[in-house]
């Protein structure tokens, strides 16, 4: 029988070289080794290889995130597809273009009892913009084309609109290792998107003008993104001109100071009596979705009049139950537009917003003056010791609520996380993927679950000596007891909780990482004026941190910012 996989494995490599594809990540194994083959003689392609398909597929969001381009990621037949999922699923909600290569079994394989086989056809479906079953050519020119206009469509659509992950599953016969002369076969066609600019119809940018003019209190959300220097600046002089307010996650890229990205800090100073006062008559929208809770509660108590969510695709996001326009646009187009436009909605909301924020300030550093060593005062601690312009990755759960009450300055670098769908399973991937696609120095912080939950993040060559984990250890979960619900539930510890007694000591011993840790508040000094030193490896700071005392100080500080004799 013809044997077509050399050739649908050297049409794909090409292929994904024609559309800019320069990475490739390969999870061992034998089913694909035509395909690596075919990637490692194309000369604009490097391919990494990484154990854990889990973890190389956070690995891969890590470098989309550095290089604002699509990866590629190839893994053998079977359950190792599946572990890419949830990668897949966070890029989906990222809006990253993260190609997915999955060689399989001929079809007629699948479901005979044939190790290493399962149904792979389609299997990420729900998460990707687009999945192609490739068809085996068995020398037929016109299966062949069909084949080549699958690919073409996949690789256009990773980035068309709002980018996303897409998936290949591509059937490969054996002999696998089968070395044939293709020179008599023509290269396949490439088919290209042409570049568009995004512009609205001149009645639609009339009707978006005159409700900006009419707005008496505007309020900006701004969930994570790519950082943008002319957006920040853009949104910068909005925010100072006292005619709108902006408020902004950690991870949104921005850092302005006329940007309130302390969210939490501030609504804790707001009676629930005097929440319809900071409610706008006009939300807008733009990123991923916001970390802050109470933001959420209190847009979704009081019904906003309007909300516009920017994003270049046509993604019907109503987080706050309000939605009423879509703008197909970036928002550095649609903020460089609105931001000519006169208008003078009272300064008085604005004004609220300022004064309300400066007394949480005021609070919030008179509260860390007196707080007893906790989870509180380590951040506190980091922040102070962190470099200017190190790049930073905040892990999820309690960490980036820590980090949320925090003032974010010009002088920190671009900060990331993993906020697509919010989940603990591997922060540590992508952020060192993200340390070595950026070649910045960069640091993860992170609590002790997500960290052990993916300690595969380190078992690949490719950790770079600017990398630097600090690791929050608090014996299990404790997010859950900083959060109504769990506590008075009766299965707090062990069914959420889940306390524990490990360490990463004897971890960074076997990935051979310099390891340092910290009980107490000296020690957490001392550690941390020498943590970011330049360095031979990659560093973890571990800090042990007190269990139960950690929840106490965090219901303390928060009933003494909301506290109204404060």
């Amino acid at each position: 029988m013809y044997n077509s996989t050399p050739r649908i494995s050297r049409d794909i490599a090409y292929l994904c070289a024609q559309h800019g594809i320069q990475q490739v990540i390969v999870t061992p194994g034998s089913r694909n080794a035509p395909l690596v083959m075919a990637f490692q003689e194309e000369p604009s392609i490097a391919c990494l290889s990484i154990i854990d398909e889990r973890s190389a597929a956070f690995f891969a969001l890590g470098m989309i995130q550095a290089y604002q381009q699509p990866v590629a990621i190839c893994c053998t037949s079977g359950t190792a597809l599946l572990n890419f999922y949830p990668a897949v699923a966070e890029a989906f909600y990222q809006e990253l273009p993260l190609l997915v290569l999955s060689a399989d079994r001929p079809l007629e394989k699948i479901d005979q009892q044939i190790g290493q086989s399962i149904r792979q056809s389609h299997v990420l479906t729900s998460h990707v913009k687009k999945s192609i079953q490739l068809v085996e050519e068995v020398g037929d020119s016109g299966l062949r084309s069909y084949n080549h206009r699958q690919v073409n469509e996949a690789l256009v659509q990773l980035r068309t609109d709002a980018p996303g992950p897409v998936h290949i599953n591509i059937p490969l016969r054996e002999p696998l290792y089968d070395q044939q002369d293709l020179s008599s076969f023509s290269l396949p066609k490439v088919i290209r998107l042409a570049e568009t600019y995004p512009r609205l119809i001149v009645s639609s940018w009339e009707a978006i003008t005159n409700t900006w003019k009419e707005a008496g209190k505007i309020l900006i959300l701004a969930g994570m993104r790519e950082p943008d220097s002319r957006l920040e600046r853009l949104l910068g002089e909005l925010a100072s001109s006292k005619k709108v307010v902006v408020l902004a996650d950690w991870v949104s890229g921005l850092s302005h100071p006329s940007i309130n990205c302390q969210i939490d800090q501030t609504l804790s100073q707001i009676p629930s009596t005097e929440r319809a006062d900071f409610v706008p008559d006009l939300l807008i929208t733009f990123g991923n979705g916001i970390v802050s809770k109470r933001i959420k509660q209190i847009l979704l108590q009081v019904p906003v009049a309007k909300h516009w969510h920017i994003n270049t695709g046509a993604k019907v996001i109503d987080t706050f139950e309000s939605l009423t326009q879509i703008i197909p646009l970036s928002p550095t187009d649609f903020f460089e537009r609105i931001a000519s436009i006169d208008s003078a909605p009272s300064e008085a909301y604005a004004l609220r917003w300022t004064h309300t924020r400066s007394r949480s300030q005021k609070l919030h550093q008179e509260f860390l003056s007196k707080a007893p060593y906790s989870d509180l005062s380590v951040f506190d601690r980091i922040l102070t010791y962190l470099p200017k312009s190190w790049d930073i990755h905040i892990a999820n759960s309690s960490v980036i609520r820590y980090m949320q009450l925090f003032p974010r300055t010009t002088t920190q670098g671009i900060c990331w996380g993993n906020r697509g769908t919010s989940g603990i399973d591997g922060s540590t991937s992508t952020a060192i993927g993200y340390a070595f696609a950026s070649k910045r120095p960069t640091v993860l912080i992170s609590g002790d679950i997500s960290f052990f939950y993916d300690s595969n993040g380190w078992w690949n060559t490719y950790v770079p000596p600017h990398f630097r984990a600090i690791l929050i250890n608090n014996q299990g979960g404790g997010i859950f007891r900083l959060i109504d619900g769990p506590s008075q539930g009766g299965i707090l510890d062990p069914y959420q909780e889940t306390p524990h007694e490990l360490s990463a000591e004897f971890l960074a011993r076997t990935y051979g990482v310099s390891y340092d840790r910290a009980e107490n508040e000296v020690q957490v000094e001392t550690c941390l004026r020498s943590f970011f030193d330049e360095a031979e490896s990659s560093r973890i700071l571990e800090i042990i941190t007190p269990r139960h005392q950690n929840a106490e100080v965090w219901r303390n500080y928060q009933t003494f910012l909301s506290s109204p004799d404060s």
